[in-house]
């Protein structure tokens, strides 16, 4: 060729940047070895590149050619250059940008970009993650810890003894790998028993078991069952003994619940409907005179019912609005106090549920509650509530927790109409290396009797340690402050405490 496709394209009037352009499109489309024919057009099919297209200067003295090229006209081949099969490789394999002076690719240009904080952040699955036994379509999740520990008033009472003691926890969880629908149980118990020879040891246990079934793409139908099993304190207001007796161990509380919903869980518009079933049996606690005190009247039945309707203005915020309805039976008509304590209760909230990613997720909600006596010496208990969880992270690593609960608590002591407790709490947890995790929480609660005139402030901080020496042993500890400031006297205590552990996990 006496001059290069470039000095042609200039002499057909056609400017040169377009024409280095347009051979960075070949090359950039995987044209294997493209050429342009002496007219001008590319010849794709002939596997040639002629390293003067980028060197040749533009004749702007001969006439405008036509740029079709004739049928009969031959393309002339040449072969690749080992710069332009540089450059091709290196477009193929997707390190596009900028081209040097001569049309070809300049690596300088093309280098990662640095990050903002200096340095790749990369994902990575949690080292110390618990694997899990394979059972089937199940993982099963077993736990294992025990603990020492001391206490400053193992009674949790005003005259209170202090207690060395030992705890045992266990824990079991099994969930589903099912492609569809999704089965999971819990199990976990607590043993805590005290050395001061005087104290009541403690038990506490529950289970839970649930199965969602996807009804087509947009509904779902959950099932819900669980036990619980705790202790109430001897300083509560409920155990009353009417003579100078007073209680000397906490009396278990059991509750089984049942439940069923029916969900849409995709689209904007989203609703639940949801029956409920709970029932709350209390033992018999005894007393200092080697008596007992009678609780059967307090046992009782709550089924409820609740909807909810909810609308996503944005993938982040999703207003709700929730009503439930709840009837609340006792096994005994009327009490030991000649109460008839059934009741009705009825509540309205309204809030945002909040979905801003891996940075802040959570709902906060804002109503009223109101529970009716079938007694009409009993007057109505009613307030206000407020409802929320909120998780945030506003570093990497670094998760902090704010929650708040309104519940109405029923009350057998004569014409009370029971208690509004308002609870919150704020926590922080940070992961300080891959092993150790350490944590931080507040608490706080208060318990407003309403027609008994009692009001009960409950202050507490906890912070603690998991320090992990592989993925199946941790070391554990954890030291607490609690303090019940009431008005009713013999009813204030306050309890520390202090213990360390260890963790197995498979």
């Amino acid at each position: 060729m006496a001059t290069g496709v470039v000095g042609v394209l200039g002499v057909a009037g056609i400017d040169v940047d377009a024409a280095k352009a347009q051979q960075a499109l070949i090359l950039r489309q995987g044209i294997s070895d493209p050429v342009i024919n002496s007219s001008g057009v590319i010849a794709s099919e002939t596997p040639t590149v002629d390293p003067e297209i980028f060197t040749t200067p533009l004749d702007s003295g001969t006439p405008p050619v036509d740029l079709v090229a004739p049928a009969s006209r031959p393309t002339p081949s040449r072969a690749l250059s080992n710069s332009n099969r540089r450059a091709i490789s290196t477009l193929r394999r997707g390190e596009v940008g900028e081209l040097d002076d001569n049309g070809l690719l300049n690596p300088r240009n093309n280098r990662p970009v640095t990050a903002v904080e200096g340095r790749g952040v990369t994902a990575s699955v949690n080292p110390y993650a618990a694997i899990g036994l394979r059972l089937g379509t199940f993982d099963l999740f077993p736990t294992l810890e025990q603990s020492v520990g001391y206490t400053s008033n193992a009674d949790e009472s005003q005259n209170g003894r202090s207690s060395t003691f030992s705890q045992t926890d266990i824990g079991l969880r099994l969930q589903s790998n099912w492609s569809i629908h999704q089965f999971q149980a819990e199990l976990g118990a607590t043993y805590q028993r005290f050395f001061n020879g005087s104290s009541t040891n403690l038990p506490a246990a529950n289970a839970e078991a649930s199965l969602r079934l996807d009804v087509g793409r947009e509904y779902a139908a959950t099932f819900r069952g669980a036990y619980d099993l705790t202790t109430e304190s001897a300083s509560s207001a409920n155990l009353v003994t009417g003579s100078a007796a007073t209680i000397v161990d906490r009396p278990n509380v059991e509750i089984l619940s049942a439940s069923a919903e029916l969900a849409r869980t995709e689209g904007k518009l989203r609703f639940s409907l949801r029956g409920s079933l709970d029932k709350t049996l209390y033992e018999d606690a005894s007393l200092s005179n080697g008596a007992n005190l009678f609780q059967g009247d307090r046992d009782n039945v709550l089924s409820g019912i609740t909807t909810r309707f909810s609308y996503q203005i944005s993938p982040a915020v999703t207003p709700f609005v929730e009503g439930r309805f709840s009837k609340r039976v006792y096994n005994i008509v009327v009490d030991r106090n000649g109460n008839r304590r059934d009741s009705n209760t009825y509540a309205l909230r309204g809030g945002l549920e909040l979905d801003f990613g891996e940075k802040l997720t959570g709902q906060v909600a804002l109503g009223y509650a109101e529970e009716d006596f079938k007694d009409i010496n009993i007057a109505a208990l009613k307030g206000t509530t407020f409802d929320g969880a909120i998780t945030w992270s506003p570093i990497r690593l670094t998760t902090i927790t704010a929650s708040g609960s309104t519940n109405l608590v029923s009350s057998t002591n004569a014409n009370d109409n029971g208690s509004i407790l308002y609870a919150g709490s704020l926590g922080i947890s940070r992961q300080v290396r891959p092993q150790l995790t350490l944590d931080a929480n507040l608490t706080a609660s208060l318990q407003d009797y309403d027609t008994a005139g009692r009001r009960d402030v409950t202050l507490g901080a906890n912070a603690g340690y998991t320090y992990w020496f592989n993925r199946f042993v941790a070391a554990t500890g954890r030291v607490s402050y609690l303090t019940v400031d009431s008005n009713v006297a013999g009813s204030s205590y306050d309890v520390g405490s202090v213990i360390i552990g260890l963790r197995l996990q498979r």
